[in-house]
């Protein structure tokens, strides 16, 4: 089993995707910008690699406006050794990639126009699956797509318009249930209609519920429409937020209920793609959870990630987890449902103030009076999250400008 999480590397100073305007997308342009991307890409898998993340997401917005018209550059061969060598670390670290194209990819659309531009979206995402080197296990991930008041018909047009695919798309493509239209036991009739792997989204089903099986049951279903060739089955977890719209994921995976579901499953022998609002964080914590519950190194490693922004919620918190650590008397589930618990804490001024004053203290001595006497004002004007918010970017500013390594990699700065 692997657990990956989407798109985004969160918490990384060098890992931040870039875009361009059609009005901007000069041919130069676009080769400075597809540059940039490639190397982010590039540094996502060597963290992915260092961490041990094993399944990862790859960003559709890779190659900006790659299907538009005004994107004249031949980024294939242009780029063709940038992807061949991100493509020998994944082979290399056996990590699995995929892509998911967005909501207006429709393949069962009732106009042509938008079936064409479908069609051409998926023709980009196996270019660069296929530019990667990557096999049939690496897929792309695709809803069915609108009901336009009949769901037979649409059902039927989604295989017509399937049949006229690529072969090369084909073996990638997989389907996936959604929240409004298309239920599990929907999109399992119609991979069993077509011979291609279907994806379990659990918050998905949640929403809009198969009425013939249980969860554990479509995943086992589920299960069988994955072949040899398609690699390990693939299913999408998330849990819905508390404080926005139904279908809106929440900013972290938590510890407990990810495990009532794991429980579920007969088989284990899955990979996991976490769909969640903190991306790398969580599966880092699902996974050291997993394979890592008492390894002592991973748990230091995590601590100094998350100490100032513990110590920032609640003292209380800090020192139980600090003594628990000296005691040698805590794991990684544990140390998890402590850190979940205090992030739920309500803003406290003086916990703020004290986590402050110890992170000023890396480079008070090296710091001029002009900053000091702004660290004072920030922190005697210390009233609520927006003036919070301030005085985190202050003080990551003079952690990059002083070279502080160990509170550049600090969750402090990027967990509000």
């Amino acid at each position: 089993m692997s657990i990956g999480y989407a798109c985004i590397t969160i918490g990384e100073n060098d890992i931040k995707f870039r875009s361009i305007r059609v009005s901007n997308a000069s041919y130069q342009n676009m080769i400075e910008v597809i540059a940039h991307n490639l190397l982010t890409l590039d540094r996502q898998i060597d963290y992915n690699i260092r961490n041990h993340i094993g399944l990862f997401r790859i960003s559709s917005d890779l190659i900006p406006l790659a299907t538009h018209q005004v994107n004249t550059v031949p980024w294939e061969e242009v780029f063709k050794k940038e992807f061949e060598r991100i493509g020998e670390k994944i082979k290399k670290s056996r990590m699995r990639v995929s892509m998911h194209p967005g909501q207006y990819t429709v393949l069962n659309s009732q106009s042509n126009e938008v079936v064409e531009k479908a069609r051409d979206d998926l023709s980009y995402h196996q270019k660069v699956l296929s530019l990667l080197g990557t096999d049939s296990s690496h897929k792309i991930v695709l809803h069915v797509g609108g009901v336009y008041q009949d769901k037979k018909a649409s059902l039927e047009r989604f295989i017509n318009h399937y049949r006229l695919l690529d072969d090369s798309i084909k073996e990638r493509l997989v389907i996936e249930n959604d929240e409004k239209s298309y239920t599990a036991e929907d999109v399992l009739e119609l991979c069993e209609e077509i011979d291609i792997p279907a994806v379990f989204d659990n918050l998905h089903h949640e929403l809009n519920p198969s009425t013939s099986f249980q969860v554990n049951e479509i995943i086992e279903l589920f299960n069988h429409t994955w072949k040899e060739k398609d690699g390990r089955q693939k299913i999408h977890y998330s849990q819905q937020s508390k404080s926005q719209k139904n279908g809106s994921h929440s900013t972290t995976i938590e510890i407990e209920p990810f495990f009532d579901f794991y429980n579920l499953m007969i088989n284990k022998d899955v990979d996991i793609m976490l769909e969640v609002k903190d991306k790398n964080l969580s599966a880092l914590k699902i996974s050291n959870v997993l394979y890592y519950k008492k390894d002592i190194r991973q748990l230091t490693i995590e601590w100094a990630r998350y100490k100032y922004l513990v110590m920032s919620n609640d003292l209380k918190d800090y020192q139980l987890i600090r003594d628990k650590l000296n005691d040698g008397n805590i794991d990684l589930h544990e140390f998890y449902q402590i850190v979940e618990n205090n992030m739920n804490k309500p803003f406290s001024s003086a916990n703020q103030k004290n986590a402050a004053y110890h992170i000023f203290g890396y480079f008070k001595k090296y710091s001029d009076s002009k900053e000091i006497s702004i660290f004072n004002h920030l922190l005697e004007n210390l009233g609520d999250s927006r003036q919070l918010n301030k005085l985190k970017s202050f003080l990551y500013r003079l952690s990059r400008k002083y070279s502080v390594d160990y509170l550049l990699h600090s969750y402090y700065f990027i967990i509000n």
